[in-house]
């Protein structure tokens, strides 16, 4: 029995043990505990038998902040208590915590360093005791009152032992940096240290654009890297940055958080020039700073000097080294301690700019001016300050001193500043030229004693006055400034068309008192403002207000035109008291009751009535319009006319009387508009236009219905008698407050009935004043059913339309007599039924139709004339046997007024064409050095969209120029040509003393959207007999035709037709002039477009000779040359020689025709003023020959009438058949050689001398060797 009550007993305790560590009931309690301490949760959860997660828990004090997360993991309480007891508890897991710091963080803070560093180790003890692993993801932090200043952890990690404790944070992101920090605390050495790394990718960009740093660099290169060490009361901290070191050591007392000692160093740094824009004139900037403070006492230094870029890697002595760059230095000494601050010195040293402070300045803690008066002077010129985006020169003083009243916190300042040639790039066009800037700063006033801008465009601006900072308030400023239209310009919006023109504005304006209400006065005026449509007008307007109230005046005045308003001016609305027009000074209408113009919260005009003054007076005009609300307008008007106006806005030479005109609307919510509009009014004009086009009266009644617009009445009428009326109606339905606002009913049907009656003399009195000859105009039409199934006709019939020339001198078009039409429209297409007229008494005769679209009418109600051009069309054209001398002075004046022409055109609906067109015994005037082209002879016919040319000739120069191929109509682009071009002999350049003539073997080809023209010019049997100087002619205009090779087509689409066409010529050329002759071969590659033609190639001379009275040169070498590197420039290079008396001379021609180098040589050499004697006088340089003056005067009429001999012996001396030398050595008698030789055939000449022997021989030669042209050995069998 005993033992069965201890086995029970036992078995009690197991129970009472195992419902202990049960997990299912432990929820209970937790949640219960959990909310004593402010925390609570949304669901427990048990994931295994030793671990609960609590899901959304949320703890939250005033004083401590608040903590949310969306899953804690953590080891059960009871199995937490027993890990601590005997070994280590588990692992604690935070996911998705956020964690808002207090709006006051309270006053528990610890009094100094050492006792927060003591308080910081007591719950670091405590931590590693309970808590020691710890692992939370997607954590952030925030503060109330700073929303961009969030903290995001995406991975923090705590690990605590008995040793030491350290938390890692990884990827720390806020405010675009990242950063990775370690915190760890060595319980035994008991010193903490703390790991920063913090980088950006924003300011790696930065420095990758400034050069800074390698393009290829990545954020860890330009990271901040802090490493801080505390022991003790001693804290040290080192920091590194992109080689650049820092050190910060400090030791701290008991009882304050002011260190006892510490030390700012900043040893060595090296900033980039390319960081701050110095660059390339520096290479960096080495600056040197450091702080200490001892015994309560703080002294700071900063030395900076820019390096340039062209000084010595190692200077012994920097100072010493001479550079192309100004210096660029800076020297800041500071002191103080916890009672004031001291500026001690601060001097700037830049490029252009010097800034200097002569005296301490002393600013106590309560930001109390200490020191006495110390000024600042500067000068600047902006252009060399490579950060600043302006130029310009800034110069002037700033002094500060102590306040006059004790109990003013802030120092009296003054300064005067002037600027010139001011202009910030972002800015645009602003240049301030001159600045003028006197101020005073007394507590919180501001003064301004002067203020002057004046900018480059004209404008002027004036300040005086004052501004309260403390107070927020204008103490009576004064603004003046004058204004030109270019200033308004840049401020006018985009889209609102062109800004007023004006000569001056100029506007005055008084502030005074708050500024979110301040009272102001003021006046602006603009003389001779102009906006199209208005004419120009003098505006004055005077103010006076308070905030956005104010009482306005305006005038406005416009020759003998002038307008008083005055109004009250609101922020919502205008209310008009008084508005008066005077014209012709007559008082034409005024105000008759205060009227209001509101534009919030709609638009509206109400009670706007004007009237003429006087009891028998007429005249006026009312307007009512309201946007919100129940929506309408009105307007009448009676008795007005339009020459009132005319001093406003141009109404042309017509004057306008509007008897009496009502129009009235309203719609309801998106509903319809509902409107009746009923005018009567007289159009006439003055002067002798009165005789021309009498008065004429229109009258209209129409008003809308829910589905359509009824016309009642449209009548035009001259003395009674209607010129042209209307009726009917139409499907449109008017929406104002829709888009679009109108709304065509394609299925409603419409009907109209409009006609024009030729009786009255009003057609001619139309044709009169426009200028266009009108007789007996008629039209009838007759417009039914609906757009989706019309069935209208319209006949139209005019005896003569003729436009006159004088009043028309850009539409030459030829008279149109006995025009007569038929149109019709059915639901499947608007026909043409017949179209008859005569152009110049030439029949011409038409007709065809444009079909529906596939899904009908109705889809295009919304179209343009654009798109009724592009549906399918059918088109039929007659010319009949048309006599060209009829039209040709209408067309181009290169037409010859013969021939005739015959076409038949038919226009598919597939927008292919049918046909044949023809013309006979056409011709055209002279083209160019071309001639008249006569005997045009085309036959072409027309199938597809393919124009077949099956026979054109024609005559050039007497020769016959074939042309065949086709043309294909393409929709959206130039026809698409292929075509060939065949002529033999033809004259290129028919003019006195030169005749060029060639064959053409030509093609032009389009490829896609490109033709080129290729092929093959031949030139042949052609002649020169002119002054040499004419083969480069002189063209002025300097455009593509005065360069080689000297031809431009500037017609578009000609002007785009690429070439490539092989121009040769084998001896094709006769050069006869009495300074050369010669044969002159061609071979030249053209290229480029017919508008910017280019040739590359030469051009040769042989058999050629130079001629001067006492020599004959021969041609050795002659070439003109064009290439590829300089097109239109040819290089000479030519090279003759000859002997004479004794001495082998030599002349060479090199450069380009516009700049040519001739040089003479000689052997025995003489100088070019003795070879220029010798050959053109004959005096030899020795005294060994002389001619007699009979024997000079002999050789100059031979060399000057050497033409007229070649006529009277029946020689051809540009063959080179009979050749005359003289004078190439002396005889031993003394005399001139001579040697005569006469060419019989290719091979033999019969030669003939007087020989340096004084012998004379006569016999013939035979030349066993010849080599032949290119051409020939082509041909060779």
């Amino acid at each position: 029995m005993r033992r069965l009550r201890r086995i029970l007993l036992v078995l009690a305790l197991l129970l009472v043990g195992a419902a202990l560590l049960s997990p299912w009931w432990i929820s209970i309690p937790v949640r219960h505990i959990l909310a004593r301490q402010g925390v609570t949760f949304d669901r427990y959860e048990r994931p295994s038998l030793a671990r609960m997660v609590l899901t959304d828990v949320r703890f939250a004090r005033p004083e401590a902040g608040e903590f949310t997360a969306a899953r804690i993991e953590a080891d059960m309480p009871l199995l937490f208590l027993l890990r601590h007891q005997f070994s280590q508890p588990g692992p604690v897991r935070i996911e998705t915590w956020r964690y808002t710091q207090p709006s006051s963080t309270g006053d528990g803070a610890s009094d100094d360093w050492i006792q927060l560093r003591a308080r910081l180790g007591e719950i670091r003890a405590t931590l590693a005791e309970w808590l020691p692993s710890l692992q939370a993801s997607d954590g952030k932090i925030t503060w109330p009152t700073d929303t961009d200043g969030d903290i995001r952890l995406p991975s923090v990690s705590y690990r605590a032992d008995a040793a030491s404790t350290r938390i890692e944070a990884k990827s720390l992101a806020g405010r675009g940096h990242t950063a990775d920090v370690t915190l760890a605390w060595h319980t035994e050495a008991d010193f903490l240290t703390l790991d920063l790394t913090a980088n950006s990718e924003k300011f790696l960009r930065f420095l990758q654009e400034h050069n800074a740093i390698a393009p290829s660099a990545s954020p860890s290169d330009a990271a901040l890297r802090l490493s801080l060490v505390s022991t003790g009361a001693d804290l040290a901290a080192r920091f590194h940055f992109l080689n650049q070191t820092a050190a910060l050591d400090a030791r701290f007392g008991p009882g304050t958080w002011l260190p006892v000692t510490a030390t700012l160093d900043i040893p060595a740094v090296a900033l980039p020039a390319s960081v701050i824009q110095l660059a390339p004139d520096y290479a960096r900037v080495d600056a040197v700073a450091r702080a200490d403070w001892r015994d309560n006492r703080f002294t700071a230094m900063l030395d900076a000097r820019g390096i340039p870029a062209d000084a010595p890697s190692s200077p012994a002595s920097p100072s010493t080294v001479a550079t192309s760059v100004p210096p660029l230095t800076l020297a800041l000494r500071a002191s103080g301690d916890t009672a004031q601050l001291s500026i001690d010195q601060l001097d700037l040293l830049l490029p252009g700019t010097s800034a200097h402070l002569d005296a301490p300045i002393v600013i106590g803690r309560d930001r109390r001016l200490r020191s006495g008066a110390s000024r600042f002077t500067l000068e600047s010129d902006f252009s060399r300050l490579p950060w600043l985006d302006a130029t310009g020169q800034l110069a002037g003083k700033i002094t500060l001193e102590a306040p006059d009243d004790a109990l003013d916190k802030l120092p009296r300042i003054q300064a005067r500043l002037q600027a010139a040639d001011l202009h910030f790039r972002t800015l645009d066009d602003i240049t301030v030229t001159r600045a003028d800037l006197d101020l005073a700063q007394q507590g919180s006033l501001t003064r301004i004693t002067r203020a002057e801008l004046t900018l480059s465009d004209g404008n002027t601006v004036r300040l005086d006055g004052g501004y309260d900072h403390a107070a927020r308030a204008f103490a009576n400023l004064n603004i003046r400034a004058t204004i030109i239209p270019a200033a308004l310009a840049r401020f006018f919006p985009a889209g609102a068309g062109a800004p007023p023109d004006f000569e001056s504005a100029t506007l005055e304006a008084t502030l005074d008192g708050p500024l979110k209400n301040p009272d102001h006065r003021g006046s602006l005026a603009v003389s001779s403002l102009r906006r199209a449509p208005l004419k120009p007008l003098n505006l004055h307007a005077t103010w006076t207000g308070r905030g956005f109230l104010a009482d306005t005046d305006l005038d406005i005045r416009a020759a003998d035109t002038e307008i008083h308003v005055s109004a009250k001016l609101a922020s919502t609305h205008i209310e008009l008291t008084r508005l008066t027009y005077h014209h012709a000074a007559v008082e034409r209408l005024r105000l008759t009751a205060p009227a209001r113009i509101a534009w919030e919260p709609a638009l509206g005009i109400d009670n706007l009535a004007l009237s003429a003054p006087g009891e028998n007076a007429s005249s006026r005009l009312a307007l009512h319009l309201a946007l919100g609300g129940a929506p309408g307008f009105s307007l009448s008007a009676a008795d007005l006319d339009s020459t009132w106006f005319t001093d406003l806005i141009d109404l042309g030479p017509a004057r306008l009387r509007l008897a009496n005109a009502d129009l009235a609307g309203n719609w309801q919510q998106d509903g319809p508009l509902a409107a009746t509009i009923k005018a009567l009014a007289s159009i006439e004009f003055p002067g002798d236009r009165a005789t021309a086009f009498p008065a004429a009266t229109v009258s209209i009644d129409a008003k809308t219905a829910p589905d359509r617009i009824d016309i009642a009445d449209f009548t035009l009428s001259e003395n009674g008698i209607p010129v042209a009326t209307a009726t009917g109606r139409v499907p449109l339905v008017i929406h104002p407050r829709q888009t679009p606002a109108w709304r065509f009913d394609p299925a409603a049907p419409f009907e109209i009935d409009a006609r024009t009656a030729p009786a009255g003399h009003f057609w001619q009195n139309l044709s009169s004043a426009i200028g266009i000859t009108l007789e007996n105009p008629s039209l009838h039409a007759r417009i039914s059913g609906s757009w989706q199934a019309p069935a209208s006709a319209v006949d139209i019939s005019i005896d003569r339309l003729e436009f006159d020339p004088a009043r028309w001198p850009a539409n030459n078009l030829p008279p149109v007599t006995g025009l007569a039409a038929n149109l019709s429209a059915s639901a499947d297409a608007i026909h043409l039924d017949a179209l008859a007229i005569r152009l110049a008494g030439q029949p011409l005769r038409a007709s065809g139709r444009i079909l529906a679209p596939k899904d009908g009418w109705q889809t295009l109600s919304h179209a343009r004339l654009a798109d009724f051009l592009k549906l399918p069309r059918e088109l039929h054209v007659e010319l009949p046997d048309t006599d060209v001398a009829a039209l040709a002075p209408y067309s181009s004046d290169l037409l010859i007024p013969r021939g005739h022409l015959n076409a038949s055109l038919h226009l598919l609906p597939d927008g292919s064409l049918d046909g044949t067109l023809h013309l006979h015994d056409g011709a055209l005037r002279p083209v160019g050095p071309l001639g008249a082209i006569r005997d045009i002879q085309i036959e072409s016919r027309l199938a597809g969209r393919r124009i077949e040319i099956t026979r054109a000739t024609a005559l050039v120069g007497g020769e016959t120029v074939a042309l065949t191929g086709s043309a294909t109509l393409r929709p959206d682009a130039l026809p698409a040509l292929d075509l060939a071009f065949r002529g033999k002999n033809i004259p290129f350049v028919r003019r006195s003393g030169f005749l060029m003539r060639g064959d053409i073997d030509l093609r032009a080809r389009t490829d896609g959207d490109i033709t080129r023209l290729t092929g093959d010019i031949t030139l042949r049997d052609s002649l020169f007999l002119a002054d040499i100087r004419a083969l480069w002619p002189d063209t002025p205009g300097g455009g593509p035709a005065s360069r080689p090779p000297f031809f431009s087509i500037d017609a578009p689409p000609f002007d785009d037709w690429r070439l490539d066409i092989n121009v040769r010529g084998d001896r094709f050329l006769r050069l006869r002039t009495t300074l050369a002759t010669g044969r002159l071969s061609a071979n030249f590659q053209l290229g480029g477009t017919l508008g910017e033609p280019r040739s590359i190639g030469e051009l040769t001379m042989s058999e050629g000779r130079v001629l001067f009275p006492f020599a004959n040169f021969s041609v050795g070498t002659g070439r003109v040359r064009i290439t590829q590197a300089n097109p239109f420039t040819p290089n000479l290079d030519f090279r003759a020689t000859t002997s004479t008396l004794g001495h082998d001379l030599t002349m060479s021609l090199t450069g380009a025709p516009g700049d040519p180098r001739l040089a003479f040589s000689s052997s025995p050499p003489l100088s070019s003023a003795e070879i220029l004697l010798l050959v053109m006088t004959g005096q030899s340089p020795d005294d060994g020959f002389a001619y007699t003056d009979q024997q000079r005067a002999v050789r100059l009429g031979t060399y000057l009438g050497q033409g007229i001999l070649e006529q009277l012996l029946g020689l051809d001396m540009g063959e080179e058949r009979l050749s005359l030398t003289s004078g190439d050595k002396v005889t031993q008698q003394g005399r001139e050689t001579y040697k005569l030789e006469y060419k019989i055939d290719k091979r033999w000449s019969a030669v003939g001398e007087y020989d340096e022997f004084d012998d004379y021989n006569i016999g013939f030669k035979w030349r066993f060797y010849q080599s032949k042209p290119p051409e020939e050995k082509k041909s060779a069998p």
